[in-house]
């Protein structure tokens, strides 16, 4: 068991732990909340991140951000908070307010 907070700060960070030490690999500069959550895509290769004002699909290798997607395109949404990922290419985003959503990269 690691004894140190991996999580520290205000950005979600991704860890290697199969080392002694855990070893921080990216930083992801996002704007997440208390309710919005972090999902892998089936394959592990890309990190969807719903946030109070945006859907953002990275690259979870280099961190790269692959798509960007404002929370003015969900009609009738205040905030994202969630997602599930189908498949590489297709989410599930939920909204505060109970709608969800199908998302489509391509």
């Amino acid at each position: 068991m690691h004894e140190k907070t991996l999580a520290a700060g205000q950005w979600p960070r991704l860890f290697d732990l199969s080392g002694a030490n855990p070893v921080m690999k990216k930083r992801f500069v996002t704007d997440g909340g208390l309710f919005n959550n972090l999902v892998f895509s089936p394959s592990g290769a890309r990190l969807i991140v719903p946030t109070s004002y945006s859907f953002e699909v990275y690259d979870a290798h280099i961190g790269t951000l692959l798509a960007k997607l404002d929370r003015k395109e969900f009609p009738g949404c205040d905030e994202l908070t969630r997602a599930a990922a189908l498949s590489e290419d297709e989410y599930l985003v939920g909204a505060e307010n109970g709608t969800l959503f199908q998302v489509t990269l391509q």
